[in-house]
């Protein structure tokens, strides 16, 4: 199909035909090139100002002037929404620009979201890498940060809490980044690590020298041992089974020893009823073995050997 084309010189319509690029004017014989448009494919940081501000943002986000960068990549953003590398950069920065009191992990994920949705089928494994390690690093730095200042005031009311959901809001990072790559070891790690140490009470003594222990409610305590639970399997898929049977074979000799107590008290003709002191003791000394054992064998393992006490 032909397309109507102006003559540059005198302006009359022309009928340039199909697979071509250029003809003469019909009415005064000049030459017409037809002007190609920009298709679909074209590399949109291309344009000089998209190029410039990229450059700027870049700049910026490298002299860690993350609200600076920002202010750059959304001007950016305001010419072409469709450029990927400026979403990224905005999830980088807003994640990394964050605070204690203003945790930005939420906005990170959603400016990267942002960028998986934009960028081009030959970049996305390598931008899907890279939001991975962006997303894991910035989740265990917040994470840290917050576990410190928390152990450093855990006696100022509501410190705690503001922990518990700083670290569930760094959990969902880390579980979206594993959803881009399931086979990203290194965010599964990360959860199992972070929930281990969330599952540990926090203990402190007041100014008046009064013992306390903050720990999470049941509900939420729930939610956090099956996060566990899930990622410690995909870590390590033995773990769980190991440790199962650990606990069952703790179990058994247990009562094994009790029964052995209950037969040495029967062999020594004593009444159930009454015990002698010395099959008493020894009942005691059993439990007292089977709370040692448990705490320092079997829970440092559930719990990846973690010490809270302050």
């Amino acid at each position: 199909m032909s397309q109507a084309i102006n003559c540059s010189s005198c302006g009359a319509a022309n009928q340039i035909p199909e697979g071509k690029d250029s003809m003469f004017c019909v009415f005064c014989g000049s030459s017409i090139i037809k002007i190609k448009q920009a298709n679909d494919h074209a590399d949109p940081t291309a344009d000089p100002k998209i190029k410039n501000y990229l450059e700027l943002a870049q700049n910026a986000m490298e002299s860690s002037d993350f609200d600076e960068a920002i202010r750059y990549f959304n001007k950016v953003l305001e010419n072409n929404p469709k450029i990927s590398e400026a979403w990224f950069g905005k999830g980088y920065c807003s994640g990394w620009n964050g605070s204690l009191s203003n945790v930005k992990v939420n906005d990170m994920v959603t400016n990267f979201k942002k960028a998986i949705s934009y960028v081009n089928d030959n970049s996305k494994d390598e931008m899907v890498e890279n939001i991975v390690k962006e997303i894991d690093g910035c989740a265990l730095s917040i994470y840290s940060l917050s576990k410190n200042h928390m152990l450093e005031f855990a006696s100022v009311s509501g410190t705690y809490q503001e922990h518990i959901n700083r670290s569930i809001e760094v959990i969902n990072a880390l579980e979206y980044a594993i959803s881009l790559d399931s086979k990203n070891k290194s965010s599964v790690n990360s959860i199992v690590s972070i929930t281990e140490d969330l599952r540990q009470p926090i203990s402190y003594n007041d100014f008046d020298g009064k013992y306390h222990k903050l720990q999470m409610t049941n509900d939420l305590e729930n939610q956090i041992n099956g996060v566990w639970e899930k990622y410690v399997q995909i870590a390590d898929p033995n773990r769980i089974p190991k440790l199962k049977k650990k606990q069952k074979n703790t179990l058994i000799q247990g009562i094994v020893i009790l029964a052995l107590a209950f037969a040495m008290a029967i062999l020594h003709g004593a009444k159930i009823a009454e015990i002698p002191e010395l099959i008493i003791w020894l009942l005691f000394g059993t439990g007292a073995l089977f709370i040692i054992y448990w705490k320092l064998i079997i829970v440092p393992e559930l719990y990846g050997g973690h010490n809270n006490e302050l």
